[in-house]
């Protein structure tokens, strides 16, 4: 029984209330949690929270100004475009592209990012070097010039953008989960989880992740 405890002991201590706590504490986390959460609900309820229908043509309401302009009027809160088409209407519907773009986008490279950070970080030696440097010749392209050629490659398409954006992002997101881990490692609770023969995956996504999850949250609302 006794050794039973002792080999669950490690995990105990990092049940997901503490989680959930420690990340309560973690005032930017939750500021990112708090962004996140709006533009999702707004994407999601775009229909209830849009004043008109965005694709409305109106040839009497042309470029009109916003309500702080001394010719703006509540009907149109940020004013009209030239055909007419209410400005907030369309920001609101918009989301859903973007949310859409975003979402795919930056799960691909959290996934990828996450997995190969988590990686070098755990195992280091030349395991950590290859990793790093594949993410370093990533790096030294520029976003944009990366991504159109990912894009010129693969063909001109919203999927392709959506895959050429994510590719992008990777390094952000492994520099990140790999520095926490190489920090995370080095506690005890991860020294005792290795000393009763844990399964290094087990350690790696039930002990080590959860503790990186406040910058990768923050990384998440940025990117």
């Amino acid at each position: 029984m006794t050794k039973e405890k002792a080999q669950k002991n490690p995990f105990d201590r990092h049940p997901m209330l503490e989680q959930l706590s420690q990340l309560w504490r973690n005032k930017i986390a939750i500021v990112g949690l708090v962004i996140i959460t709006v533009f999702i609900s707004t994407a999601i309820f775009a229909p209830l929270l849009s004043p008109h229908d965005p694709l409305e043509i109106s040839l009497y309401d042309q470029i009109k100004p916003p309500v702080w302009h001394e010719k703006g009027t509540w009907k149109n809160i940020l004013g009209t475009d030239d055909l007419g088409r209410d400005t907030l209407s369309r920001i609101i519907h918009g989301a859903r592209v973007s949310l859409a773009v975003a979402m795919i986008s930056v799960g691909l490279a959290f996934f990828f990012g996450v997995l190969l950070g988590s990686i070098s970080g755990y195992y280091k030696g030349w395991i950590d070097s290859v990793i790093m440097r594949i993410m370093d010749i990533i790096l030294a392209f520029p976003y944009l010039l990366l991504a159109i050629v990912v894009v010129a490659y693969l063909g001109p398409s919203l999927k392709n953008a959506m895959m050429a954006i994510g590719v992008t992002y990777i390094p952000r997101f492994a520099r990140i989960v790999r520095g926490s881990v190489l920090e995370e490692c080095e506690k005890d609770y991860v020294m005792a989880a290795r000393s009763i023969g844990s399964n290094n995956w087990r350690i790696i996504f039930l002990a080590i992740l959860p503790n990186c999850m406040g910058p990768l949250i923050v990384q998440t609302t940025l990117s």
